[in-house]
């Protein structure tokens, strides 16, 4: 009886820690984040290519670099001389290719574009950042839950299988109940180097978005007192056009397409080139001539083959625009998918975090209770009270990992709607 007792007070001891998990000093998500923000490399690229767009904005708007020329004309190829020749002379000649007005307009429009376009990337990029280090927190606290709890489970069976095998060498208990203890005992283990192990590879991801030595150790996270808050679908879908970056991107790509074809039309349209030159003449040997001269004149490219150019150029914009179109609205529909699916299994486990906790949770501590009565007055044997417990323990362990499925939810619905 003293034997039963200590198996009891054992259990009750073990069961007494509650829920206090320590991995060292917290460590808090919106620091994570601010870190992450200013540290990233992927972010800092993206950040970069917006400084890349906008320094190309005004060099398409620019006009084509002026051609300068240093001519020797009609100088007798038997004797290199600038005094035989009327026509012979030096001349010096500037030409500037000059696009029919209104394409430079719209080139360094369609460029603005482009630097619009980073910006609205790099928002995105912004907040899936965001959103994967919310993630990667929450698994790191459901990491820190499943090692916590498999080590409590741990030294608990570590007791029950010392007490089975004093009761089994004292003729009080069987060798099935030790065998049983133990081979629960060895799953433990196994259990518990996995979730070690599953615990290393968020601090590894956490630490590569912040941009920190991958070894580095992390404090453990905590979550805020759960709320479910009631969801509008169609605010939702209202935030959604007014702040999702991805749908920016599109209707930017979308404008700019059509500013394409504008500009494909304008291809129509001839170029001008424009040229002045100045042409100094010697005085020639008879005392004739060197009287300079000055010429200039405008030239025009002729689009001749434009039904193998220009309306193929013409073509292929409209098309390009049209594909676009297209992407834009499979984007919203993508999008839309997304906020349905994660509404979804934000409504799913936020009923299963009020089912364990007010429901599943404490029945299972009830009947664990209950189990410990009925070993202490020999109405239940020992591998029931052992299976009992587990049961407890795993409800727990589920109840954190549904909890953590809620969290990450929000972090994945807050990057659908933009915020």
């Amino acid at each position: 009886m003293n034997i039963k007792r200590d198996v009891i007070l054992s259990i009750i001891a073990m069961v007494g820690f509650g829920n206090v998990y320590l991995f060292g000093q917290a460590v808090n998500l919106d620091e994570l984040v601010r870190e992450a923000l200013d540290n990233n490399p992927r972010l800092q690229a993206y950040k970069s290519g917006i400084q890349v767009d906008e320094a190309r904005v005004p060099q398409a708007g620019a006009l084509p670099d002026p051609i300068l020329s240093f001519n020797i004309l009609n100088v007798p190829a038997t004797r290199f001389s600038f005094d035989q020749q009327a026509m012979s002379g030096k001349q010096i000649a500037l030409r500037q290719n000059i696009p029919f007005p209104g394409k430079l307009g719209l080139k360094q429009e369609i460029a603005e574009k482009n630097q619009r376009i980073s910006s609205a990337i790099y928002e995105e990029a912004k907040q899936a950042l965001i959103r994967d280090v919310k993630l990667a927190y929450y698994d790191l606290y459901y990491g820190d839950i499943t090692v916590s709890t498999i080590e409590k489970d741990q030294r608990l069976l570590e007791q029950l299988v010392a007490v089975s095998e004093k009761k089994y060498t004292v003729g009080q208990g069987l060798q099935q109940d030790v065998l049983k203890a133990q081979v629960e005992l060895s799953k433990m283990h196994d259990r518990l180097i996995r979730a070690r192990e599953a615990r290393h590879k968020v601090v590894i991801r956490i630490n590569t978005l912040l941009n920190r030595p991958i070894g580095q150790s992390l404090g453990h996270p905590q979550l805020p007192d759960m709320e479910r808050p009631e969801f509008s679908r169609d605010s939702l879908q209202q935030k959604i056009q007014s702040n999702r970056s991805l749908l920016k991107v599109w209707q930017i790509r979308l404008q700019q397409s059509g500013q394409a074809l504008d500009l494909a039309k304008k291809s129509y349209l001839p170029d001008l080139s424009l040229f002045v030159a100045y042409t100094q003449r010697d005085r020639l040997r008879n005392g004739n001539g060197g009287v300079d001269f000055l010429s200039g004149g405008i030239s025009f490219n002729l689009p001749v083959y434009f039904w193998r150019k220009q309306d193929k150029q013409v073509q292929e914009k409209v098309w390009q625009r049209e594909r676009i179109s297209e992407s834009y609205v499979h984007i919203q529909e993508q999008i839309r998918s997304e906020l349905e699916n994660v509404l979804s299994e934000l409504e799913q486990n936020g009923s299963l975090v009020e089912l364990y906790k007010k429901g599943i949770v404490p029945q299972a501590g009830q009947s664990f209770q209950a189990a410990l009565i009925g070993y202490q007055t020999d109405r239940l044997d020992f591998l029931t009270l052992v299976n009992n417990l587990l049961t407890y323990f795993n409800f727990e362990l589920e109840y954190n990992r549904v909890l953590t499925n809620y969290y990450k939810n929000l972090a994945q619905l807050a990057y659908v709607i933009g915020s």
